[in-house]
């Protein structure tokens, strides 16, 4: 048999009304003291009271769940990133829904759903534009929002993710320090315009003095297999005489294919080349040699983004904050001194 607030109510001596104060978090407003909530809610847990999500729902004309839209759930830091979230709505008393938009589908149906659904808010991570439109639709509900990604999509919107501009300038000095002085970019090539870790990492060699034209700049392809023209493409380039003695890569995939690639035309790492990476993927430890790179915080990214979005709902405040995380190096093997590199040399 179900136990319901009016169980509690005569259970514990008090009014049901009291007691939905309490249950539903809102005791503070009528001046409920603690000791008196302490009792109701433990008296609740003792005779195994759940709370009817659906019917408070309808009285309220909102859940308690967020959803969460993708256009994929493949990548593994896609999962750290709701594996945040999660924890930030377990610790809330919220639901997390998932929905997942297909490349050419209508983002009507979807917003139709999350609407119906009464759901209150948002976690969106598509690209730019579906990001916009779904955000135009939503608001028409007054639904809230939130991104895990910095795409400036509107101002009326959460946005929580990495410091990325910091950390590429980071990677320069790491690669600096290490006595370096040519230092390479890998990128994704036929992007639009420079994005914001090739731009900071650009502009921080220009600080320090050093080259930072298309002379030092390597783009490969986005094709994530085994590409024979990228693999051409990395071998004529570290063959050059005036060649990098050190790399940044934009996205650990991309760095584990140039580290494939130079392996193939008989180069080493980081005896030839130090490469860093961005991002911390999860296999980057395991890689040969295991790869230096940035951490990028999913799991803090995915549940600062709840954290805010929770905190936007429940006070009725504008969803306008703006949130970066820094980026951590993790050194591992795959750089090396310059001077060692040159002492190695000699020797051979």
């Amino acid at each position: 048999m179900r136990v319901t607030m009016k169980d509690i109510a005569e259970r514990c001596g008090i009014g049901r009304s009291t007691v939905s104060f309490i249950l539903n978090g809102t005791a503070s407003s009528v001046g409920l003291s603690e000791e008196l909530c302490r009792r109701v809610l433990q008296t609740a847990k003792e005779m195994g009271y759940r709370r009817n999500e659906l019917a408070s729902s309808v009285r309220s004309g909102k859940s308690r769940v967020i959803a969460y839209v993708s256009g994929r759930l493949s990548t593994s830091y896609t999962m750290r990133i709701i594996a945040g979230i999660n924890d930030s709505l377990n610790r809330n008393g919220y639901s997390l829904r998932m929905y997942i938009h297909n490349d050419g589908d209508a983002l009507e149906p979807l917003a139709d759903k999350i609407i119906s659904n009464m759901i209150p808010g948002v976690i969106i991570s598509l690209n730019r534009d579906l990001s916009r439109e779904l955000l135009r639709l939503l608001k028409l509900w007054n639904v809230k929002a939130a991104m895990t990604t910095f795409a400036e999509v509107s101002e009326s919107i959460i946005e929580v993710s990495s410091d990325d501009a910091a950390g590429a300038a980071a990677a320069a000095d790491k690669l600096y320090e290490l006595g370096h002085r040519r230092l390479g970019l890998v990128y994704v090539e036929h992007s639009s315009g420079l994005k914001t870790k090739q731009r900071n990492f650009l502009r921080r060699l220009k600080e320090l003095g050093l080259e930072d034209g298309e002379s030092i700049r390597l783009g490969l392809s986005g094709n994530g297999s085994w590409n024979p023209e990228d693999a051409a493409k990395v071998a004529e380039f570290c063959r050059r005489p005036d060649r990098p003695t050190a790399f940044f890569c934009e996205a650990d995939p991309l760095a584990l294919r140039f580290i494939q690639y130079a392996t193939q035309a008989g180069f080493r790492i980081p005896d030839d080349f130090s490469v860093i990476g961005y991002a911390n993927l999860d296999y980057t430890d395991f890689s040969n040699p295991p790869l230096s790179t940035f951490t990028t915080p999913f799991e803090e990214i995915g549940e600062k983004t709840a954290d805010l979005l929770i905190e936007a709902i429940e006070h009725n405040r504008p969803c306008s904050a703006k949130v970066k995380l820094p980026a951590v190096y993790v050194e591992r093997m795959s750089t090396k001194p310059y001077n060692c590199i040159k002492q190695q040399e000699r020797e051979e």
